[in-house]
């Protein structure tokens, strides 16, 4: 539940968003903090940044998520964040951000892992 005058932003509010930035395949480099996110070793064995450039100035910090059992994993390789669009079976739609990738992706599980009892971040949006 988000405070009063505020709301988890849905499915199609995240979309919106995505789109306003670009799209789905370099969104997430602007919405990604500029330090914190792991480096990682491309395909011709460079280390590659995993910040983005927070060019939204969205500041998205690499939370990982937490699973049902309450381990917490992937802190600076990836964010989760809550949607409050719900899909079937107790799952709820997340928008993604991963340290080698430059897009924003959903999902409604976490590596595997489904159901509302996992642990994702939360991005808070304002009534109007």
């Amino acid at each position: 539940m988000a405070p009063e005058g505020w709301h988890v932003p849905n499915y199609e509010e995240w979309s919106s968003l995505v789109e306003f930035l670009g799209g789905k395949d370099i969104a997430g480099h602007k919405m990604k903090s500029v330090v914190g996110w792991t480096a990682w070793e491309n395909k011709d064995g460079k280390i590659q940044s995993g910040n983005g450039d927070n060019s939204s100035e969205f500041n998205g910090l690499p939370g990982g998520f937490r699973y049902s059992h309450g381990k917490f994993n992937d802190i600076s390789g990836s964010t989760f964040l809550w949607s409050a669009t719900e899909s079937n079976y107790d799952l709820d739609w997340f928008r993604t951000l991963h340290y080698n990738f430059r897009w924003v992706g959903y999902s409604h599980n976490v590596y595997g892992y489904t159901g509302v009892s996992r642990g994702a971040s939360v991005r808070c949006l304002r009534d109007y």
